[in-house]
């Protein structure tokens, strides 16, 4: 019955759950084996971790036009934990290539410029926008292990799975 199922996971996922797996499976072999199924799986992640070719849509630039917005407000706790968190790394990863971060504050006319689906309650609220649209929103800081989770969800909604690339976006 399960056969039947349609798998809905993404590439991105299955890698994981794959590493996961051969992870646990490692943890149980004598220590040399171990140590080489180890080497492995480290040459398995640099590769995973290299960057992916471009998709058409992103051809226009780095993220096609799409950047994070992260509404910010001074005092704002959650709003700190993510700067010590998450705010040094952010430019140097995928996710931050693909959408690019820009803060505004709460209250400032720069958020009032952006077209978006409903106002901004909560701080920090981060805004998949492109082209001064909101395409999506994280609301609040759920910790850095759901916020990666939850952006990677956002930016393979709207710009695709790059791990999926096709041959217009390699050059052939």
């Amino acid at each position: 019955m399960m056969a039947m199922m349609q798998d809905r996971t993404t590439p991105r996922a299955r890698r994981a759950a794959l590493l996961i797996a051969a992870l646990r499976h490692m943890m149980r072999a004598p220590l040399p084996l171990m140590r080489a199924a180890m080497a492995g799986l480290i040459a398995s992640l640099l590769v995973l971790a290299a960057p992916a070719p471009l998709r058409a849509s992103e051809a226009a630039g780095p993220s096609g036009g799409l950047e994070l917005v992260m509404v910010e407000e001074h005092g704002c706790i959650w709003c700190e934990t993510w700067n010590a968190q998450i705010g040094p790394i952010y430019p140097k990863t995928e996710e931050g290539r693909r959408a690019p971060l820009r803060r505004v504050e709460l209250h400032s006319p720069e958020l009032a410029q952006l077209k978006l689906e409903r106002p901004v309650s909560f701080t920090p609220t981060f805004l998949l926008v492109r082209d001064g649209r909101e395409l999506d929103r994280i609301e609040g800081y759920p910790g850095d292990d759901f916020f990666w989770a939850l952006l990677g969800m956002l930016l393979d909604k709207h710009l695709g799975d790059p791990s999926e690339a096709g041959p217009a976006a390699l050059g052939l």
